[in-house]
């Protein structure tokens, strides 16, 4: 079973104010399968409270979200053969679920994989269930008065234990709050409840609870009382230390008590009664009420009319109330209602009654606190990768300096500018993380003050957009240093003009991609005045032209690999090797002393990542919350850009200021010290491929970063 988060208890005095507040959320059954109207008559949550389910009179078991309003959202189990008269989660696996039918089955689900894993065949018409608190036992109950133990010891695998004939009419049951259960209650037509021991059904003890028959029982969850609903519209509560009756409610226009369910702390009650206004009140009734247990008091009623409320349910850890409604309609259809959940939407029931956005965060904010939600806060984790990326990053660009350091002013290319420039955009980008988090980023945004967290979401996505495209372009002149093919040459340069037309482009759409430009930080609560294009098209749009051109970039050194004078097994290892993502590849020409580091962009798949978690998030109600993913996903692509374009500078570094470390080829560790690699002439290079080396001096060459990292001899002049 989840955790159970503490809760907050709200006192008789002020729950009537608070619970006032909250809002209903419905939830609308898309389709009807049977002719007659579609009536939910049960309803029960998972023990976490993240799952409701409904059983209705169209043979279909359904299991919501209650954070998510759309019917795409609901499951539907069927299987029944009639109408589904009870459904009931195990409270201690809490994606078990068991329901029966008048078809005479009991059958378990999986509410995960969307199946029935079992079914019994109980006989007769069971129309009630209730789980032992150890979730160990459901004991199922016929319209023939007969009670079914059935043992879930193995939950593929339920047993019925046997069957217990009553003499009296039975309709409701439940088992005492010990683990395992030691007593068992049922209700009956004569209005008495019956306490029996457990497992062997001895009669212990009987409460003449009502006048009437009784129809409901509810064990209070602290164990203190013990409440019964009756058909003469009265529930009684019951001390269970000495089964005296502290005290009796009714709703005067209410029918008989079909239902009873207790708030998660022990202090409210409510029960449901489909004959709304049939009562021998005035016959008018303005909604189902809900009382307080110690003193007997209406704390709250919810308005319904005189339509009646088939079922009930509190929520399992919060003051959330779910119940089921029979419209005032011909078709006399039933719908499900939440008391509380329009706040998991930001409020889209208080939408619903044009309610502007600061008010429905304020009374999201509300719902919180009166449930004693904890904060949540997933800034850290932002922080974590952002920085810790970024340091490696700044770490590989100082490696970089420092191996260049000599020959700074000879060999300063363009690749070096823009890392410079992509690093201080990174550094830029960064700063923006602790800044959005101080205006909550991270945080649920109802929980925010009305500070403007859009202005920093604004300016971190520019710096972003310039950054990567430096990055890539960064990358294509690299590429032109290290490789001497004309024709690859020209393809790097179309690459690179591509990257510059992308970043431009997608660059200016973000800047003014709202008219005026400010509306793009001012739209959010809606009392702005402007327009503003699809930002979420651009930004997938941005996204995906990035990794197309991350694939083109990954080509390069691929197609050059695959020409080395390497035999085709080691070709494809090293391949491989960029396949998974490896962020360099270092392969050694042993026999002819040549060697080659090849640095490739190998963020495609953070990209791809990045693309996902984008597509995710949809229409985002709670973006501070919703778009961390998001944006650790787009720093970790800008920051392992940076670094992977440093990284061949590493081997330089240490070669030069760490001789120790082994870095050396074949020849260096046989032969001793290695002469130096010297700088191609690729503008004087023959036709026959072969390479002519230029009358620099060789210690200037040895030294540069280009030539150790990039000097690549055509070793194919004979073929």
């Amino acid at each position: 079973m989840a955790p159970v988060n503490q809760r907050k208890h709200l006192g008789r005095d002020k729950f009537g104010t608070q619970f006032s507040l909250l809002k209903t959320q419905q939830y609308i059954d898309p389709a009807t399968r049977t002719v007659t109207p579609t009536i939910h008559r049960t309803i029960s949550w998972n023990a976490s409270g993240g799952l409701i389910a409904t059983g209705a009179n169209d043979k279909t078991v359904r299991v919501w979200n209650p954070e998510r309003t759309s019917p795409r959202s609901q499951i539907e189990l069927r299987g029944h053969g009639h109408a589904v008269e009870k459904v009931l989660f195990n409270p201690v696996r809490e994606f078990e679920l068991a329901s029966c039918s008048s078809d005479g089955t009991v059958r378990f689900w999986d509410t995960r994989s969307k199946v029935c894993v079992t079914k019994l065949d109980v006989g007769g018409e069971p129309f009630t269930l209730n789980w032992s608190a150890d979730g160990s036992t459901l004991l199922a109950g016929t319209k023939g008065d007969v009670l079914i133990p059935i043992s879930t010891a193995i939950p593929s695998s339920p047993v019925a234990l046997s069957r217990h004939k009553q003499t009296q009419q039975t309709n409701q049951t439940t088992f005492s709050n010990a683990y395992p259960p030691t007593e068992l209650l049922i209700t009956q037509g004569d209005g008495s409840v019956k306490i029996l021991d457990y497992p062997s059904l001895h009669l212990l003890h009987t409460v003449s609870a009502h006048t009437s028959s009784c129809t409901a029982i509810s064990y209070c969850p602290n164990g203190k009382y013990l409440a019964v609903g009756g058909s003469d519209a009265m529930i009684s509560l019951w001390d269970t230390t000495d089964w005296v009756c502290r005290r009796t409610v009714s709703n005067a226009s209410s029918g008989a008590i079909r239902g009873l369910s207790w708030s998660w702390d022990g202090r409210y009650l409510v029960g449901a009664s489909e004959e709304m206004g049939s009562g021998g009140g005035e016959g008018l009734s303005t909604g189902f009420e809900i009382y307080h247990a110690e003193t007997g008091d209406v704390v709250h009623t919810i308005a319904t009319g005189t339509s009646g409320i088939p079922a009930v349910e509190w929520h399992p850890n919060r003051y959330w109330l779910a119940y089921t409604q029979i419209e005032e309609t011909r078709q006399g259809k039933s719908s499900l209602k939440i008391v509380g959940a329009a706040g998991a939407q930001l409020g889209q029931g208080c939408f619903d009654q044009n309610c502007t956005i600061r008010e429905a965060l304020t009374a999201h904010n509300i719902t919180d606190m009166i449930c004693g939600v904890p904060h949540r806060d997933r800034g850290p984790v932002s922080s974590a990768v952002t920085f810790t990326s970024m340091g490696v990053a700044i770490c590989l660009v100082t490696l970089r300096i420092i191996a260049m350091a000599p020959d700074f002013i000879f060999f300063w290319g363009w690749d070096d500018v823009l890392v410079g420039l992509s690093t201080l955009l990174m550094i830029g980008n960064a700063i923006c993380n602790p800044i959005s988090r101080d205006y909550g980023y991270g945080k649920d945004v109802w929980r925010l003050p009305f500070a403007n967290t859009a202005t920093i979401f604004y300016v971190g996505g520019i710096l972003y957009a310039v950054g990567v495209a430096a990055t890539k372009i960064a990358f294509l002149c690299f590429y032109i240093k290290l490789f001497p093919s004309p024709a690859l040459r020209r393809v790097a340069f179309v690459l690179v003009a591509l990257c510059f037309i992308q970043g431009t482009a997608f660059t200016f759409l973000f800047i003014f991609q709202c008219s005026p430009i400010s509306y793009a930080w001012t739209q959010w609560d809606g009392t702005g005045e402007g327009h503003c294009l699809n930002f979420d098209l651009g930004a997938v749009l941005h996204a995906a032209t990035n990794i197309l051109l991350d694939l083109m970039i990954f080509a390069i050194p691929v197609t050059q690999l695959w020409r080395l004078n390497l035999s085709r097994k080691k070709k494809i290892q090293v391949l491989s090797m960029f396949g998974v993502g490896f962020l360099w590849v270092s392969t050694r020409l042993s026999p002819s002393r040549k060697n080659m580091l090849i640095q490739e962009d190998s963020v495609t798949l953070v990209s791809i990542l990045r693309l996902y978690s984008m597509i995710q998030l949809g229409d985002s109600t709670n973006p501070t919350w919703d778009y961390v993913p998001f944006g650790y996903w787009s720093d970790l692509e800008f920051n392992i850009g940076i670094a992977c374009i440093c990284m061949p500078s590493v081997r330089v570094f240490l070669r030069r200021y760490v001789p120790s470390c082994g870095i050396a080829t074949t020849q260096d560790r046989s032969q001793g010290p290695e002469p130096p690699i010297r700088r191609v002439d690729y503008a004087n290079e023959s036709k026959s491929r072969s390479l002519k080396v230029s009358t620099r001096r060789a210690t200037e060459d040895a030294s540069s970063d280009q030539v150790e990292l990039c000097a690549v001899n055509e070793v194919d002049t004979a073929k």
